[in-house]
């Protein structure tokens, strides 16, 4: 099956390494209006570096007791991997790991546009909600 899959977050660069990321799924022959998927993938992040977050340390506990000895964990649209973060290229194979664990088949990922997942679950909803409120108060609004 081939899935679209739009990443809210801006990578700046493929040299980019992140400790979570949020995706959106779609099945390539989605019907019109159908829900998309909305997960969350959480790396374990380095308590030393201020960047992972000040409450790392404890995050990581949680996440490693999830882990146990496996290299990933899923729990329904939560995903944690054994890792101290990823590049977008590991994040695709964690999303490809997750459909196939969720027995969803995947044949190929295709990038998309936020166009076809507004409105599509809850927080691209409010992202677009979001947009909008800021391209009024910027001015860029048509009716502005």
């Amino acid at each position: 099956m081939k899935w679209f899959y739009y990443i809210p977050h801006v990578w700046e660069s493929s040299e980019d390494r992140h400790v979570w990321e949020d995706v959106y799924l779609l099945p390539k022959n989605a019907p019109e209006g159908m829900e998309s998927i909305w997960f969350t993938i959480d790396a374990l992040g380095d308590v030393n570096n201020p960047l992972s977050g000040s409450d790392r340390a404890e995050f990581q506990r949680e996440l490693l007791a999830k882990l146990t000895t496996d290299q990933w964990h899923i729990d329904g649209t939560d995903m944690v991997v054994r890792a101290t973060d990823f590049s977008r290229e590991e994040l695709l194979n964690y999303v490809r790991i997750w459909l196939e664990a969720s027995n969803l088949p995947c044949d190929e990922l295709i990038e998309s546009t936020f166009e076809r997942f507004e409105n599509t679950n809850e927080h691209a909803t409010t992202l677009r909600s979001l947009r909008e409120i800021i391209d009024q108060e910027n001015g860029d609004a048509p009716d502005a």
